[in-house]
Formats: structure tokens, sequence, C-alpha cells
């Protein structure tokens, strides 16, 4: 399957859904991470983010990662 070359983390998991459920679980950490994707990447008229702010977004790139990296273990394992 063929995924478009897309940046929105919660359009990437509900397509790698399609193919796993088990995706469907970091939609919370998808939205949190969403905002970043792009608009934080470039300059712009943007807030640094609180450590608070930064807390939340570190841990929701890790549940998506560890998620995705246990998968790909699993997959290796076939």
């Amino acid at each position: 399957m063929r995924f478009a070359s897309i940046h929105d983390v919660s359009k990437l998991l509900a397509l790698a859904g399609t193919i796993e459920v088990g995706f469907s679980q970091l939609a919370n950490a998808a939205e949190t991470l969403a905002p970043f994707a792009v608009e934080i990447r470039y300059p712009g008229d943007w807030d640094d983010l609180t450590r608070d702010e930064y807390s939340e977004v570190k841990r929701a790139a890790e549940e998506i990662v560890v998620f995705v990296t246990e998968r790909i273990e699993e997959t290796d394992k076939d």
C-alpha cells in the first residue's frame, strides 16, 4: 500500500490503522503532535513552548516511537 507524502501525524496514524488497528490507540498522542508537524519548524509568529508543553509533546512523540518500534521489531521476527 502506498501512502501520500504528508506531515499530519493524525492522518498518517489513521492510514496505518487501516493496516493495524492498534495505531488507533495513538490518536491523542497524534493530536498533541499535529501542530508541530510543519508550523513550528519554520520561522513565524508562535510562542516558545513552556516546560509543561514540552513535556507533553515529548511524551506523545515517545509513545508513538515506542509503539512503532515494537511493531517493526515484531515484523522483523516474522
